[in-house]
C-alpha cells in the first residue's frame, strides 16, 4: 500500500477515536458512521474531519441535507460546460473577458511566464526584470501575483510599495527580482497574472483592524426563468494572513459570516481550539466590535455587479463570485464554476441544489 494512502487511512482512524473520546460515542457508531459518509456518501476524511460530522449535534435531518465536495463537483459538471471553462478558470481571460462586459475588476499590470510570453499591461513583451519592474509604475499601493490555473489562495505573491521600493508581504521572496526569477524559471506555476493591490473599504477596517481586502463570496444561479438570483451570501474577515482572506474551516483565524438578503451579517463564526470545531460568536475576537448587525458597504452595488456578470458568464448556471469592496466600489477578484458546498452551520445544501436544479 502507498505511504500516502496508508497516512491517509492512519490519519482517518486517528480522527475518528478523537471525536470517539470527545463527544462521548460509542466507537462502534462512530466508525459506522465514518464508514457511511466516507464510502457512500462520498465525504473525504478531512471533510469529515473539518465538519465534525461525527458530532451529535447534527440532527437527522441537518445529515440527510448534507452534500460532499465531490458530489457537488460532479453536480457542477452537469451544469456547467467543461468547454466554458476557460472563462473562469483562466484568471488572464478571465480579466480580458470581465473588462469587454465591463465589469470591474483589479487593475492587470502585467503577465509574467517562463515560456517566453510574458507582457504588460500595454501588451508590450517583458524579457527581463526592468520591463517587469517598469510595467509596476501604475500602482501606488503593491502588487498582488496570482498563479494564472491557482485555486484556494495557492501560489499567491504579494508586495507592498513603500517610496518606490517593494516589500514581500510574507517571507518568501526577500525582493520583487527574486520573485521574478523564480516564476520565469524554476517556479512551481508557469504563468502569473500580476495586478494592483487594492485596500479594503474603511468600514470593514474599522470592523477587523485589517488592511487587506476582506472579500465576499456570493453564489449566483440562472433560475428556471433563466434569470441570474444571488442564492448564497458571506463575508471572510481575514485572520493571521497579512495577505489572504482564505478561511481554511477556520485555522487560519479567519471568520465565515453569512449575510442576509439587504447584506448585514447575521450569522457569525470561528475556529475554536479548544473544541476543535467551528462556534458562532457575535463580536470580533480582536477588536471587540460587534459583528451582528455589520452593513456590507455597496451591497446593492455588489448585488448588481454579480447579477450582471452572472449573465455574462452564460452557459454556466452557477458560479461563486469573490468580490473585493473597497471605498470606491466593488471589484470582481473570481469566478469559480466549481465553489465549495455548505457547511453544515451553513444551512441545508440538499434543498438548495434541488430548488435550483444544481446537478
Amino acid at each position: 500500500m502507498p505511504a500516502r494512502q496508508n497516512n491517509k487511512y492512519i490519519t482517518a482512524f486517528n480522527y475518528v477515536l478523537s471525536a470517539t473520546r470527545r463527544h462521548h460515542l460509542n466507537p462502534f457508531r462512530a466508525f459506522a458512521d465514518f464508514f457511511n459518509f466516507a464510502v457512500l456518501k462520498k465525504f473525504s476524511p478531512v471533510e469529515i474531519y473539518n465538519f465534525d460530522l461525527l458530532s451529535p449535534q447534527w440532527t437527522k435531518q441537518d445529515r440527510k441535507e448534507l452534500v460532499s465536495k465531490e458530489i457537488h463537483l460532479r453536480n457542477q459538471q452537469k451544469v456547467n460546460p467543461a468547454a466554458y471553462s476557460i472563462l473562469t478558470e483562466d484568471k488572464v481571460v478571465f480579466h480580458y473577458y470581465c473588462s469587454a462586459a465591463s465589469l470591474a475588476t483589479p487593475r492587470l499590470l502585467a503577465v509574467v511566464n517562463r515560456f517566453g510570453a510574458s507582457f504588460a499591461s500595454d501588451h508590450s513583451p517583458i524579457t527581463c526584470f526592468e520591463d517587469f519592474r517598469a510595467a509596476l509604475t501604475q500602482t501606488g499601493t503593491g502588487v498582488i501575483c496570482k498563479p494564472v490555473y491557482g485555486a484556494h489562495g495557492t501560489g499567491i505573491v504579494g508586495f507592498d510599495k513603500k517610496n518606490e521600493a517593494y516589500e514581500g508581504i510574507r517571507s518568501e521572496f526577500p525582493s520583487l527580482e527574486s520573485f521574478y526569477n523564480y516564476l520565469t524559471t524554476t517556479g512551481r506555476h508557469e504563468e502569473f497574472i500580476i495586478q494592483e493591490k487594492l485596500t479594503g473599504h474603511q468600514e470593514i477596517l474599522a470592523l477587523t483592524g485589517k488592511k487587506q481586502v476582506q472579500g465576499l463570496r456570493l453564489i449566483t444561479v440562472m433560475d428556471k426563468n433563466n434569470e441570474p438570483r444571488l442564492i448564497l451570501r458571506k463575508i471572510k474577515l481575514a485572520g493571521r494572513d497579512r495577505l489572504l482572506d482564505n478561511f481554511q474551516f477556520g485555522q487560519s483565524g479567519a471568520l465565515l459570516c453569512l449575510l442576509d438578503e439587504n447584506g448585514q451579517i447575521e450569522k457569525a463564526h470561528a475556529y475554536c481550539a479548544e473544541k476543535q470545531a467551528l462556534t458562532s460568536i457575535s463580536h470580533h475576537p480582536e477588536t471587540g466590535k460587534s459583528l451582528i448587525g455589520f452593513q456590507v458597504p455597496h451591497w446593492k452595488q455588489c448585488v448588481d455587479l454579480v447579477l450582471r456578470a452572472q449573465k455574462h458568464f452564460r452557459p454556466h448556471k452557477t458560479i461563486g463570485w469573490d468580490v473585493a469592496i473597497t471605498d470606491e466600489g466593488p471589484l470582481l477578484l473570481e469566478g469559480n464554476i466549481y465553489w465549495d458546498p455548505l457547511m453544515p452551520i451553513e444551512g441545508p445544501m440538499k434543498s438548495l441544489c434541488r430548488k435550483y436544479s444544481i446537478g
